[in-house]
């Protein structure tokens, strides 16, 4: 930035810092064709008894492969902790690393609207990265789900991407840095390690 003889910033100078800020700052979002969010604070997608005493919510990106990693440990850890815990899952797509995460995320939403979410998370998961239009729209056929409510349901996707900026708000606000972190009973967590011993500790 240049300084001029009265030893303020140029106009110019001052026109580019703001740009590059508004740059930085808009830029996991200019993906998303909607802007406006939907924040849930009742946790989404759950497994598990809704009465269990401990809850462990992760947020999480279907393109991330310590998150594919991480999936089977906390399935092993629902059954395991069977009536104990309970999981939500929160969308947390980073999509300047992962442009496939978002159309991903989209399509275990459209998965949910006929009660499938979990078996599409798992199906992700097991199949991660293949995320090409065609693969999701597979993966909903393996399924069994109305396909053309499916894909219908992709290509009019505003009110979904509105649900999953909501869920990357809200962990923006909880200081989500990473995927996947959770959150047990409200302690943070970055990464499965650990998870065990904090269900453990909130079952006390």
């Amino acid at each position: 930035m240049k300084i001029n003889k009265f030893g303020t910033a140029s106009a110019a100078g001052i026109v580019a810092v703001v740009v590059i800020l508004a740059i930085i700052v808009g830029l996991g979002f200019l993906v998303f064709k909607n802007e406006a969010s939907v924040i849930s604070e009742t946790p989404r997608h759950l497994l598990g008894a809704a009465s269990a005493k401990v809850l462990v919510e992760e947020f999480s990106d279907f393109q991330c492969p310590a998150c594919g990693t991480a999936a089977p440990l906390v399935k092993q850890l629902e059954k395991k902790y069977a009536g104990q815990i309970k999981l939500s899952y929160r969308q947390f797509p980073l999509t300047q690393i992962h442009p496939l995460a978002l159309p991903a995320a989209i399509a275990s939403e459209c998965a949910r609207q006929q009660n499938k979410f979990w078996e599409y998370h798992d199906l992700l998961f097991q199949n991660q990265p293949k995320f090409t239009p065609q693969d999701l729209e597979n993966y909903a056929r393996t399924l069994g789900l109305n396909v053309d409510t499916f894909n219908q349901c992709r290509n009019n996707s505003a009110d979904i991407e509105a649900l999953i900026r909501g869920d990357m708000e809200l962990g923006s606000k909880q200081n989500v840095q990473a995927t996947p972190t959770f959150f047990v009973n409200g302690v943070k967590i970055e990464g499965v390690d650990g998870v065990e011993a904090a269900i453990q500790n909130a079952l006390k």
